[in-house]
C-alpha cells in the first residue's frame, strides 16, 4: 500500500506543478479570445461583402448575356449588310462601266453634232453670205427697237 501511496503522491506532485503552466496556457487562451473574435467578426464581414458582391454579379448575368445577345445580332446583322454590298459591288461597276461607256458616246454624238453644226454654219455661210441685217431688209422684216 505504501507503493500505491507513493506512486500517487508522485502523480499528485507532478500534476500539482503541471497547474501553473495550464493556467499559463489557459490565461494565454483567455486573453486571445478578444483576438480570436475580433478575426471571427472581420471574416464574417468579409463574407457578407463576399455575398452581396455575388449577388450583385449574379443579378448583372442577365444584362451581360442580354448584351452579348444583342451584339451577337448586331454582328450578324453587319455580316449580312456587308455580304451584301460586297455582292452590290459588281453591279455597281457594272453601272459606272455602263454609266462611263454612255458618258464616252455621249460626248462623242456632241462631237459629231457640233462638227455637223460647223458644218452646217459654213454651208449656210456660202449660200447665204450676206449678213443678217441685210436678210432682215431683203426679206421686210423690221428688227425691234431693242435690237438696233
Amino acid at each position: 500500500m505504501h507503493s500505491f501511496l507513493s506512486v500517487t503522491m508522485a502523480m499528485f506532485t507532478a500534476m500539482h506543478s503541471l497547474l501553473p503552466v495550464a493556467m499559463a496556457m489557459f490565461t494565454a487562451m483567455y486573453n486571445l479570445l478578444p483576438v480570436a473574435t475580433a478575426m471571427f467578426t472581420a471574416i464574417h464581414s468579409l463574407l457578407s461583402v463576399a455575398t452581396t458582391m455575388f449577388t450583385a454579379i449574379h443579378s448583372l448575368l442577365p444584362v451581360a448575356t442580354a448584351m452579348f445577345t444583342a451584339i451577337h445580332s448586331l454582328l450578324s446583322v453587319a455580316t449580312t449588310m456587308f455580304t451584301a454590298i460586297h455582292s452590290l459591288l459588281p453591279v455597281a461597276t457594272a453601272m459606272f462601266t455602263a454609266i462611263h461607256s454612255l458618258l464616252s458616246v455621249a460626248t462623242a454624238m456632241f462631237t459629231a453634232i457640233h462638227s455637223l453644226l460647223s458644218v452646217a454654219t459654213a454651208m449656210f455661210t456660202r449660200i447665204f453670205p450676206q449678213q443678217p441685217a441685210d436678210l432682215c431688209q431683203q426679206t421686210k422684216f423690221t428688227r425691234p427697237s431693242s435690237v438696233l
